[in-house]
């Protein structure tokens, strides 16, 4: 495989970022306030043509690599724009449902839904005690799954409006109002797979895309910041934090394009796999990077002002998402030992 963006991929990622720079960069005070995703927040991904690239009926070559480059570039920006909820999570499902109508409603921003995970948001849920709305700013629906002899229903029900407490202060969580829901589809079980492998790489490459930014803001730092008459990026001891941070987010970086490749290319348990290896490693190095920025800071990179705990909780989040990395590695290792010989 080559991991080298194409010229479109590479235009997709200027663009995002500029798009997201335009909707982050809030204070931790004005995060708290901001309860409800601006429909001119969303709008801004929707007229580029983003908010329905993970469900779009066209063809488009590299899906999966795109998502994954938007997912990166918002996270880095910490945009308040619930992409991974709506649009990868809600819309995903909606379209195994086959309410096409409904994703584009989505990526229009006319639906405002997300996806409705149990209490520990490691998969997703039904419409019961303890379950939790993920990514759910703005959100008034939430699309959840109800197991039936056969497969599951996928039913869409209605959220309380007021947003409840998360630890990602760019991704507050919701409850969901008591009722049965609309039932839009039953699918098989099987089918949900490729669903979990596309927001399992999404989630992984938001992960990516903190921990990079987090980094950025601590080799900044490093060059400014002078004691003993020298810059403490001049030390060998924050060197050697850096350096290691670096190898860390590059090779999570390398797991997660292998993985969007392989959603893209492989498909099938392939897909799955990859993007199950690399939400071990983004899970498991997010909170490393981000921890160790703060420790470069200092003395100010605990404090409320600071970004660096916005980073923090986000790949806290990151990491819950869908299961940590030890679920991960449970649920790889029962892959390979249903499948021994397919190494792929």
């Amino acid at each position: 495989m080559d991991m080298t963006l194409t010229d479109e991929q590479e235009l997709v990622r200027e663009t995002v970022t500029r798009a997201a720079r335009q909707l982050g960069n809030r204070t931790p005070d004005e995060l708290l306030a901001r309860r409800v995703c601006h429909a001119d927040d969303w709008a801004v991904l929707a007229d580029l043509g983003f908010t329905g690239l993970p469900t779009s009926s066209e063809v488009v070559e590299g899906r999966g690599i795109m998502t994954a480059i938007v997912a990166c570039a918002l996270a880095a920006e910490l945009a308040t724009v619930p992409f991974i909820g709506r649009s990868v999570m809600a819309a995903g499902l909606l379209s195994l449902a086959g309410a096409d109508d409904l994703c584009e409603a989505v990526a229009m921003g006319e639906l405002r839904a997300t996806v409705l995970l149990d209490g520990s948001l490691t998969d997703v849920a039904d419409a019961v005690a303890g379950s939790v709305a993920a990514d759910a700013l703005g959100a008034s629906h939430a699309v959840a799954v109800r197991e039936v002899s056969g497969g599951v229903e996928i039913v869409l029900v209605d959220l309380d409006p007021t947003a409840v407490w998360s630890p990602d202060l760019t991704r507050p969580q919701a409850s969901p109002r008591p009722g049965p829901g609309e039932v839009l589809g039953r699918v098989l079980c099987s089918e949900l797979e490729q669903w979990r492998a596309s927001t399992l790489v999404a989630c992984a490459a938001d992960a990516v895309g903190a921990m990079t930014a987090a980094f950025d803001l601590a080799v900044d730092y490093a060059k400014q910041r002078h004691q003993y008459g020298r810059a403490i990026g001049s030390f060998q001891a924050i060197q050697h934090l850096l350096a290691d941070q670096y190898v860390v987010i590059e090779g999570c970086r390398t797991a997660v394009n292998h993985a969007a490749w392989a959603l893209d290319t492989l498909g099938g348990q392939a897909a799955l796999r990859a993007a199950r290896i690399a939400k071990a490693a983004t899970s498991a190095a997010g909170v490393q990077v981000a921890e160790t920025v703060i420790q470069v800071h200092g003395g100010i990179g605990f404090t409320w002002e600071h970004s660096a705990h916005l980073y923090l909780r986000r790949v806290l989040l990151d990491r819950q998402l869908l299961g940590s990395e030890e679920i991960q590695y449970l649920r790889l290792g029962r892959m390979f030992l249903d499948q021994p010989g397919d190494t792929t």
